[in-house]
């Protein structure tokens, strides 16, 4: 028989057996305090279902239920103050709130009454600096509930859980990801269980589902299918597990919390009377709970805690359960520490941020119908430290349908936050749908202290002429075809038409330019309305060689697009590098037409454009192969995989010119470059115009961009430095005797049109004469010489200090030509290289390279060194011998030139900077050797410099020095400054030229717009006494006003009557000298 006491304590020991087996430790005396706070200035509201979060240095309650719902309250720890904050854009409930960077997040909610409500169906913002709400993205629907876990792991918020139909089913696993920033929603691994009216908490990398129930009161009940099993999700793996030991107290609607390794539950609901107020904890470490904590001083469920300094707070919430039906809500904050010290709460506050546009008002200027302008409009958050979010983009105003937004990646427009310190970028457009001019507000809402705001946007509609002369080619649906036909070489050109077939195609027949693209390029204009990344290839046909490696090249460039070379392919190339300038483009196919287009000869490297803003872009060609032939080339977006035959098939793009007037500059050299003082504004071009305004010397063909910088003290490629690349760096220097134009040699190397030569010399040739005993005929089919017999003449060419190897070139094209008589002894003369006799009694028929042969090579090569910065040539005849001739000559630096005889200093920078009416020049050397002085130049027109200024040299150092100087009284108008440097020896040399202007090139107008029957006031400078044409045009090109009136050096404010011209846009056109100003104006009724 077994004793009473034996069998209680068999009865203890099993319970004891059990309660270990659930994980549940014996209860001990363990620490922990709740204690309520009672708020010197005003109480929370009663409301329970509701969401309580920090947002720096305040306590947030938002949503809820109960009469208090409509209003959020502010607590401000620091005063220990209750404030009411705002109304609520709609009825929410059923909430766990969270907070990013200053703004308050309700990702899912209920609305509507018990049991039947339904979830949200957008995020939903508040700022509690403003006190403002904002409507917040779209939740997807099908992942739209109330009633769920939310939880921000770097700046993320994880949405658990959750009901979809009020209070009767729909309880679902689901697991989200919301990103605020990038405005995107992803679905993530489903819990092991569905469960609704519970908390989740984040400790570390991991999210604790604790608590919660199956809501079914339409079947079972609503408390009636109760959760205790503890559910983790691990951010980083995207997996779930379940622990082993469940919660103690079975409860729905409870709050949780985490400090350290402990998870705190407390409050909630469940089939008992009244709310839950015990404080059960879980230790993540041991997963095992304890029980034994002090209470809540006051029952509660529905509603949410804070941590804050390793205290806990709760405010609001019911004191009945759900079964009750009944709002016995509670209407005061309390707080716990598991240690019973309460230390106070911290918080940083937030301070309000605006939204910083690039611009305020933006005009698209000349767009033809049926295209589309694009402008990138960047929003910043700047100021302060809180995100801001952008919810609304509108566009208004009677032609606002012309006009368009977008966000890349948020198409339809959908409300997006933006970091403190971030920015994001809208796209504006236009689309002009007729030929007017057109304008629109862009308003823009958003969180920012300084919202919402608006941007005027103008622009004005242009006829299109589909097909008209160097009109640009329209890419549509990511694809582009151009005829390499549709553009027209320039006169002379070696590009020459061809036809195989129905094939049309360019043939390069000049020269092969291996190392440089000659001079004779073609331009092709095209249209992206399609931002992206576009591969480019050809269809050509290659030199028939019989050889994949010859003849199967040509010059490319793209001068206002980003090209690359792209091995393996998009969107994960194994090699993607910058194709800058002029690059080479290769065909492999000795057959016939190949598409094959590569960046390099030997592997099969792709050319891609990328392309991110929509606008107009330029494609250059030039030849480098002899016999390359190219028919069209077309362009498409990586994401289309098209065949040979798909190219082929495809159609030439089609070509838009507009007809707005527009400015063109007269081309008086033909060099295809514009004088930016001759200016004539029409639809089309003008004979003798052109549309780039680049050339600086329009009566110099030999001066413009294009051309070679010399060393002549002329800016020779109009880049505004005289002679740069020519200080301090020993050069080749190749010249073409007797002719006045470039030749360009077999291996590409350019003999320049002769120059440096003496007075008193001719020059003969013979264009037609083949030269034996070289491939570079043309090269010898000119010469220069004195102009009289047994005369003489020179060549004084600047260089560097140093050793030169020097190759002069001869061929007898006279003497022994075409029935002339002559021979052996006719020709005979001296050369002297820097006063040295180097050829004594030369006759080029005399010499054995020649072999006494007319119309042969002959080479004659010397090592010369400089001392003087010039290589001097001196050819002498000798007594009673014919004029000394030569036809070529060429000056190669040796190794070491340049560094026997070093430049003195090595200039690191100078600069010139107009400070109110003087002129501050710096420049700084890194070393200096034998350093005496350096003085400053200046001069009007780049040419005659005067010194005007002086400065002691360090004589050597080897440490960085820096100097300045100051011109008191500078010239009004242009100032060129140059440095000169003079060394200990009476040496010197030059810095590159720099360009100060002391005059002002600005048109101010005013009143502009300008009402119908006023007039105007233009006010300008003239640096010199200077007749000014005053011209206003209208939209069409025709001229409507015009006054001529002569006028002193000085500033001016000129009136110009404007009668009874129309209401609408002008231009206007003020010539002074060779500046041409122009400003849009607008006449209003």
């Amino acid at each position: 028989m077994m004793h009473h006491s034996s069998r209680n304590s068999l009865i203890l020991f099993f319970c004891m057996l059990c309660i270990g087996l659930v994980g549940i430790q014996p209860a001990s005396a363990q620490p922990g305090d709740w204690q309520a706070v009672t708020g010197a200035s005003g109480a929370p509201g009663e409301r329970h279902e509701n969401g309580f979060v920090q947002v720096g240095d305040k306590f947030i309650l938002v949503g809820g239920r109960n009469s208090e719902w409509k209003l959020t309250e502010h607590y401000d720890f620091a005063t220990n103050t209750w404030t009411q904050g705002s109304f609520h854009p709609m009825r929410m409930h059923h909430i766990q709130a969270v907070e990013i960077d200053g703004l308050v997040y309700i990702v899912g909610a209920m609305t509507g009454d018990f049991p039947n409500e339904t979830p949200i169906g957008n995020v939903y913002v508040y700022d509690p600096l403003t006190t403002k709400w904002f409507q917040g993205a779209a939740i997807p629907a099908a992942r739209q509930r109330g009633s769920m876990g939310a939880v921000v792991y770097n700046k993320k918020i994880y949405v658990i859980g959750g009901l979809t139909d009020g209070h009767n089913s729909g309880h679902v696993p689901y697991t989200d990801v919301y990103d605020p920033y990038t405005n995107t929603w992803t679905t993530l691994a489903d819990a092991p269980r569905a469960r609704d009216h519970f908390n989740a908490v984040l400790v570390g990398d991991q999210i604790y589902c604790i608590g919660g129930r199956r809501s079914k009161h339409n079947t079972t009940g609503l408390n009636s299918d109760m959760e205790t099993l503890v559910d983790v999700y691990d951010i980083l793996t995207d997996t779930w597990a379940t622990l082993a030991a469940p919660l103690p107290t079975a409860r729905a609607g409870a709050s949780t919390a985490a400090i350290g390794n402990q998870v705190f539950i407390f409050g909630g609901e469940s089939m008992t009377s009244g709310a839950h107020k015990e404080t059960e904890v879980l230790d993540i470490v041991s997963k095992t709970w304890t029980t034994a904590w002090d209470t809540l001083t006051a029952p509660r469920h529905g509603t949410q805690a804070i941590v804050n300094n390793g205290v806990i707070y709760t405010a609001a919430g019911s004191r009945a359960n759900a079964i009750e039906i009944v709002y016995l809500d509670t209407a005061f904050m309390e707080k716990f520490s598991p240690t019973g010290t309460f230390a106070a709460p911290t918080g940083t506050p937030y301070t309000p941020s605006t939204l910083t546009a690039a611009v305020s008002s933006y005009d698209f200027g000349n767009t033809i119908t049926g295209t589309t302008a694009s402008y990138v409009l960047t929003l910043t958050n700047s100021g302060g430290n809180e995100a801001i979010l952008l919810s609304e983009l509108n566009m208004s105003g009677t032609d606002s349908t012309d006009f368009d937004f977008g966000v890349a990646g948020n198409d339809p427009f959908q409300p997006i936050a933006i970091a403190p310190g971030g920015s994001i970028d809208v796209t504006l457009t236009f689309s002009p749908t007729e030929a007017n001019a057109k304008s629109a507000i862009f308003t823009f809402t958003h969180s920012g202290s300084n919202g919402p705001q608006s941007i005027t946007l103008t622009g004005t509609g242009c006829v299109g002429i589909p097909g008209g002369p160097n009109g640009a080619f329209i890419e549509s649906g990511g694809s582009l075809m151009m005829q390499v036909e549709s553009e027209i070489p320039q006169t002379g050109s070696d590009w020459m038409q061809g036809v195989d077939g129905a094939t049309v195609y360019y043939e390069w027949t000049g020269s092969n330019f291996f190392v440089t693209p000659p001079a004779d390029t073609i331009q092709y204009e095209f249209t992206i309305n399609t931002p992206g990344i576009y591969h480019v290839v050809m269809r050509s046909q290659q030199f028939d060689f019989g050889s994949p490696t010859s003849g199967n090249d040509m010059w490319m460039q793209f001068p206002d697009a980003d090209a690359r070379k792209v091995k393996g392919s998009f969107p994960t190339p194994t090699e993607n590098l910058p194709l800058t300038g002029w690059f080479k483009v290769y065909q492999a196919d000795v057959t016939g037409w190949s598409w094959y287009t590569s960046a390099e000869e030997f592997n099969n490297v792709g050319i891609y454009l990328d392309i991110p803003v929509a606008g107009t872009y330029h494609m250059y060609i030039a030849g480098r192969s002899t016999g390359f032939k190219a028919d069209k080339f077309a362009f498409y977006t990586y994401q289309q995989a098209l065949s040979d035959s798909a190219l082929d098939a495809m159609a030439e793009s089609p070509r838009i010119t507009t007809n707005c007037s527009k400015e063109w500059y007269e081309d008086a050299d033909n060099d295809s470059f514009g004088n930016p003082a001759m200016i004539q504004i029409a639809a089309s071009q003008p004979a003798g115009f052109v549309g780039n305004p680049d050339d600086c010397n329009d009566a110099d063909a030999a001066i413009n961009p294009n051309a070679v910088e010399l060393n002549d003290n002329i800016d020779n490629n109009c880049n505004g430095q005289v002679d740069e690349g020519w200080q301090g760096v020993c050069q080749t220097i190749r010249i073409n005797c007797g002719s006045d134009t470039a030749f360009t040699n077999s291996l590409g190397q350019v003999f320049q049109p002769d120059a440096y030569f003496s007075a008193a010399t001719s020059t003969y040739g013979d264009g037609s004469l083949a030269i034996a005993n070289t491939t570079a005929d043309g090269m010898y089919q000119t010469t220069r010489s004195s102009n009289v017999d047994f005369g003489s003449f020179a060549y004084s060419i600047p260089v560097i200090n140093g050793p030169y190897t020097v190759n002069l070139h001869f061929a007898e094209i006279f003497f022994g030509v075409g029935g002339n008589g002559g021979g052996v002894g006719t020709r005979v003369f001296d050369v002297q290289l820097e006063g040295v006799t180097e050829l004594a009694s030369f006759d080029i028929l005399g010499d054995p390279q020649s072999g006494g042969n007319s119309a042969t090579a002959v080479v004659k090569s010397f090592t010369v060194t400089v001392y003087d910065q010039n290589m001097d040539i001196f050819l002498t005849a000798a007594q009673g011998a014919n004029r000394p001739k030569i036809s070529a000559i060429e000056l190669i630096p040796q190794q070491g030139c340049g560094s026997g005889t070093p430049f003195p200093i090595e200039l690191l920078s100078f600069e010139a900077l107009r400070q109110g009416e003087e002129v501050r020049l710096d420049w700084s050397t890194l070393t200096e050797t034998n350093n005496a002085l350096f003085s400053i130049e200046r001069s009007a027109d780049g040419v005659q410099f005067e010194e005007i200024l002086s400065q002691s040299g360090a004589g050597t150092s080897q440490e960085i020095r820096h100097y300045s100087a100051v011109d008191t009284r500078p010239l009004y108008g242009l100032n060129y400054y140059r440095l000169k440097q003079t060394d200990i020896d009476g040496n010197f040399s030059y810095s590159n030229t720099i360009l100060v202007n002391f005059f002002t090139d600005e048109l101010r107008v005013y009143p502009n717009p300008v009402q119908a029957g006023k007039g105007l006031t233009l006010a300008f400078e003239l640096a010199e006494k200077s007749v000014a044409e005053v011209s206003l045009t209208n939209m069409l090109g025709q001229r409507v006003a015009f006054e001529r009136v002569s006028l002193e050096a000085a500033a001016h404010e000129h009136s110009l009557q404007l009668g009874d011209l129309a209401p609408g846009y002008y231009l206007l056109k003020v010539k002074l000298g060779y500046r041409t100003l122009i400003q849009k104006i607008a006449i209003t009724e």
